[in-house]
């Protein structure tokens, strides 16, 4: 992909939600947006259209307090878990 960005072949990526854009950790899905945005291509999803650096870098903290959460509620003695934390 980042080679045909690199070849203007595309000027969008569209995609489901904000973590579909890379499946590493947070800061190389929010590094790969920022090279991206540098080549002119922006990034949208579904639900929410443009993702702006504001957007992107929001999502991100969201979806690391949610594992964060569900890496805390698996460490308590006796905890199990009866359902996912997130459903989407």
């Amino acid at each position: 992909m980042l080679l045909d960005a690199r070849e203007q072949r595309f000027d969008i990526v569209p995609a489901e939600n904000v973590d579909r854009l890379s499946r590493d950790e947070i800061e190389s899905a929010a590094a790969l947006r920022k090279r991206l945005e540098f080549l002119g291509i922006e990034f949208h999803t579904v639900v929410d259209g443009r993702v702006s650096e504001l957007h992107a870098g929001l999502k991100g903290l969201m979806s690391a307090l949610d594992v964060e959460i569900g890496r805390t509620h698996e460490q308590e003695p006796g905890c199990r878990r009866e359902r996912p934390l997130h459903q989407g």
